[in-house]
C-alpha cells in the first residue's frame, strides 16, 4: 500500500511508553494506524522536496557547496510535500524540524509548523499551492531559531496520534543567522556591508608598522565543501547546549573560545618561538579551509597559529554561520596583563631590555575580529561593531577568549560593559611606560609615551583591497579634549594610568665667547645646552637578523627601503655597519643583490654615495673587497656595469679616482687584473672613456 513507503516512525529514546499516543517531551510515540476515512485512502507521504532551486538564491545560499538546503532565519523557504491523493477538509497533517540529540519544544529544538487553525510553534507556515496530491507549503522560521542543522519530518494526524515519515538525509536544512532580517540580532542595513562582511569568501589582512603596511590575502572560504558542517563541528565539540546556539552573544563568545586550543581542544594551536618544526609555520597559511577541514576530520588542534591566523579562522567561522564580520590590525598594539592601562617595559642599568622581568608587551601589530549585532543586554548606543578576538592571551570567565565588547564603549571609555572592554581599551589606549632597575631592584620611570599603542586601526574597505582606516570609531584624536575625558572616565572604572615625575635628564652646557679688541667693546657669547635622557640600545639584531631576513626582505624591502633609507642611513649605517656586515653579506648579498639593485642603485647611489663613499669606502674596501670581488664582479658586473657607469663615472670618478686610486691600484691591480681586464675592460672602458670625453671634452 502507499502507506508502507513512509509510514515508520523516528523514536530517539525508546523509554518512552509506546502504548499511550500522548507526545511525550522531547520524543515520539510509536506509528499508530487506523482505518481510513470513508471513501478514500488513507493520507500518506510519497515525498519531500525542499526545493533549493527556489530557495538558495531568495536566502543568498547558492555558494555553499553542500547536498542540503542551507536557509536563513526570520525569511521564508518552501518546501513541496507529495501525497498519495489529494488534502480533504478533514485532513491534518504538520512539518516538524528537531536539532540535536534531544530535541525539546520547550527548548526550542523540536519546532512543529502547522497549515491550518490549529495552533502551531514559533514558526509561521501556510499552504501556498495544491495541484493534486502535491502542495507547496511555506515555512518562516522565527528571527530567534536555533542555528544549526535540522532534520525534517511529515507526521499525520492518524486517530489519536501520528503518524511520521522515515529519517532522509536529504530533507535535512541548515539554518544560520540572517544579517537581511531586521528582526535578527545581527541585522546589517546596508547591502554593500552585506555582500563584503557575509559574501566575500576572500580578502587581505594588513601587517607591518604604522606608515608601512603590507597585505596578506587570505582565503576564508566560507561557502568550500565541509566548511559548514566544521563550524557546527566546532559547537558541537565544545558541548555548547543546542538551547544557546540561536543566541548571537554566547555563540560568539563560545567560538572565540574554540578557535584556539589553549584550554579545551580547540582549532589551532599558537607558537611565536620560531620553531615550526611540528607543525606548519603561521606564515605558511593563506587560508582558512585547510585548517578547519583537518580539524574536523582529525578532531586534533591544528599547528601553528599568530594572531593573523586565528583572526582569518574566526572571520570564516562567523561568516559561514552568517554572521556580519571583519579582520581588523591594530598597529602597536599593547598586551597588558594587568588590567590596567599602563604597559610596563623594564630596562637594567646599562639600557638593555630586563626581558625576564618584563610581562608587558607591545606587538608592532595585532589582528582581532569585528562583528556586527545588536546588544539587548546593554543600554542603547551599543550595538553595531563589537570587537572578538580568538588569540589566546587574557581569560575571561575562566577561558581564553575576548569579547564581544563594544566599540562605541571603548570610544567612550565606559569599561563597565561586557565583554572585556578594558582589555581592549588597554590594547589601542595603553601609556607606555619605561622603567630603570638598579642594583638593588628598585624601579625608577624614566619615560612615558602616551601615543605609541594604537598609532592605527585598519580593515579592508568595501569592495576592493585597500585599506581603510577606523581608528576614529576606537578612539577620539589624541590630545583632544574628547580624549581626555574618554581617559579619565576608563580611570573611574578602575583603570589605572602613570602619574609619574619623570626625572629630569642630565644637563650640560658649552659658553663659547668672541675675542675683544679693548675693554669698551661688546662680549658676545653663545651658550649651548645639551639635555641627555637614558635610553635603552637596540640588540636584537645579532638574534633575529639571520631568522627573519630571508623571510620578510623580498616582502619588505621594496616598501621600507624608499621611506627609511634616506631617514635611518645617515643615523645608523656608522653604528652597525662594521658589526653586522661581516657576518650577514656572504649569506643574503647573492640571493637578494641581483633583485633589488636593479631597482634601487638608480635611485639611492646618486644621493648616498657623495656622502658614504668617503667615509666607508677607506674602511671597508680592504676588507670586502679581497672577499667579495672574485664573487660578485663576474656576476653582477656584466649586468650592471653598462647601465650604471654612463651615469654615475662622470660624477664619481674626478672625486674619487685621486684619493682611492693610489692606494688601491697597488694592492688590487696585480690579483684583479689578469682576471677581470680582459672580459671587462674591452665592453666597460669604451663606455666610461665615452662618457668622460662628452662630459670633460665636449
Amino acid at each position: 500500500s502507499p502507506t508502507s513507503k513512509t509510514s515508520a516512525t523516528t523514536s530517539p529514546s525508546s523509554s518512552c511508553s509506546t502504548a499511550s499516543t500522548r507526545p511525550c517531551r522531547g520524543r515520539f510515540p510509536e506509528e499508530v494506524r487506523t482505518a481510513p476515512p470513508s471513501g478514500g485512502a488513507p493520507l500518506s507521504v510519497e515525498n519531500v522536496d525542499m526545493s533549493q532551486q527556489i530557495n538558495k538564491p531568495k536566502h543568498y545560499t547558492t555558494a555553499y557547496d553542500t547536498q542540503s538546503l542551507v536557509v536563513r532565519r526570520g525569511h521564508e523557504f518552501m518546501v513541496r510535500v507529495t501525497f498519495n491523493r489529494e488534502l480533504v477538509q478533514q485532513d491534518d497533517f504538520q512539518l516538524e524540524f528537531l536539532i540535536g540529540s534531544n530535541p525539546s519544544a520547550n527548548k526550542g529544538s523540536l519546532v512543529v509548523v502547522t497549515f491550518g487553525s490549529r495552533r502551531g510553534g514559533p514558526w509561521a507556515g501556510r499552504i501556498v499551492e495544491m495541484q493534486g496530491g502535491s502542495v507547496l507549503l511555506s515555512v518562516t522560521p522565527s528571527a530567534t531559531a536555533i542555528v544549526g542543522k535540522y532534520r525534517t519530518y511529515v507526521a499525520i494526524s492518524v486517530g489519536s496520534g501520528m503518524q511520521r515519515t522515515k529519517r532522509n538525509a536529504a530533507t535535512d536544512l541548515y539554518m544560520l543567522f540572517n544579517a537581511w532580517c531586521p528582526q535578527d540580532p545581527v541585522f546589517l542595513p546596508d547591502e554593500s556591508e552585506r555582500m563584503e562582511y557575509v559574501l566575500n569568501d576572500t580578502g587581505v589582512i594588513y601587517q607591518g608598522s604604522m606608515g608601512a603596511i603590507v597585505t596578506r590575502s587570505w582565503g576564508y572560504g566560507q561557502f568550500e565543501y565541509g566548511i559548514l558542517d566544521a563550524c557546527i563541528y566546532i559547537l558541537d565539540s565544545s558541548r555548547m547546549p543546542i538551547y544557546n546556539r540561536g543566541n548571537i552573544i554566547k555563540v560568539v563568545r563560545k567560538g572565540s573560545a574554540m578557535i584556539n586550543s589553549q584550554d579545551d581542544n580547540g582549532v589551532l594551536v599558537g607558537n611565536w618561538s620560531n620553531d615550526y618544526s611540528m607543525g606548519v609555520a603561521p606564515t605558511a597559511w593563506t587560508g582558512s579551509v585547510t585548517i578547519l577541514q583537518q580539524y574536523a576530520n582529525t578532531g586534533v588542534p591544528v599547528c601553528y597559529a599568530q594572531c593573523w591566523v586565528y583572526a582569518g579562522v574566526f572571520c570564516t567561522f562567523l561568516r559561514c554561520l552568517g554572521i556580519p564580520t571583519r579582520v581588523i590590525t591594530n598597529f602597536s598594539s599593547a598586551h597588558d596583563n594587568t588590567g590596567n592601562l599602563k604597559t610596563d617595559l623594564i630596562f637594567k642599568m646599562d639600557g638593555t631590555p630586563d626581558r625576564r622581568a618584563t610581562r608587558d608587551s607591545i606587538w608592532n601589530y595585532h589582528c582581532w575580529n569585528e562583528c556586527w549585532m545588536v546588544r539587548p543586554d546593554l543600554p542603547a548606543g551599543y550595538g553595531g561593531w563589537q570587537v572578538v578576538d580568538s588569540t589566546p592571551q587574557e581569560t575571561s570567565d575562566g577561558h581564553f577568549r575576548c569579547g564581544p565588547a563594544p566599540v562605541a564603549a571603548i570610544k567612550e571609555g565606559n569599561l563597565c560593559h561586557p565583554f572585556d572592554c578594558g582589555f581592549v581599551f588597554a590594547e589601542v589606549n595603553s601609556d607606555v611606560v619605561f622603567l630603570k632597575k638598579d642594583r638593588y631592584g628598585t624601579m625608577e620611570v624614566f619615560k612615558v609615551d602616551k601615543t605609541h599603542v594604537g598609532q592605527g586601526l585598519f580593515t579592508k574597505a568595501l569592495g576592493s583591497d585597500q585599506y581603510m582606516n577606523v581608528t576614529h570609531t576606537y578612539k577620539h584624536p589624541e590630545g583632544s579634549e574628547a580624549d581626555s575625558r574618554t581617559m579619565t572616565r576608563a580611570e573611574e572604572y578602575g583603570c589605572d594610568r602613570d602619574h609619574s615625575d619623570i626625572p629630569d635628564g642630565e644637563l650640560s652646557a658649552d659658553i663659547t665667547s668672541e675675542p675683544v679688541t679693548h675693554l669698551s667693546a661688546i662680549c658676545s657669547c653663545l651658550a649651548t645646552f645639551h639635555s641627555y635622557q637614558p635610553t635603552y640600545q637596540p640588540t636584537y639584531q645579532p638574534t633575529y637578523l639571520p631568522s627573519y631576513l630571508p623571510s620578510y626582505l623580498p616582502t619588505y624591502l621594496p616598501t621600507y627601503l624608499p621611506t627609511y633609507l634616506p631617514i635611518d642611513l645617515p643615523t645608523y649605517l656608522p653604528s652597525y655597519l662594521p658589526s653586522y656586515l661581516p657576518p650577514y653579506r656572504p649569506s643574503y648579498l647573492p640571493t637578494y643583490l641581483p633583485t633589488y639593485l636593479p631597482t634601487y642603485l638608480p635611485t639611492y647611489l646618486p644621493t648616498f654615495q657623495p656622502t658614504y663613499l668617503p667615509t666607508y669606502l677607506p674602511t671597508y674596501l680592504p676588507t670586502y673587497l679581497p672577499t667579495y670581488l672574485p664573487t660578485f664582479l663576474p656576476t653582477f658586473l656584466p649586468t650592471y656595469l653598462p647601465t650604471y657607469l654612463p651615469s654615475y663615472l662622470p660624477t664619481y670618478l674626478p672625486t674619487y679616482l685621486p684619493i682611492y686610486l693610489p692606494t688601491y691600484l697597488s694592492t688590487y691591480l696585480p690579483t684583479y687584473l689578469p682576471t677581470y681586464l680582459p672580459t671587462f675592460l674591452p665592453t666597460y672602458l669604451c663606455s666610461g672613456v665615452l662618457a668622460l670625453r662628452r662630459r670633460y671634452f665636449p
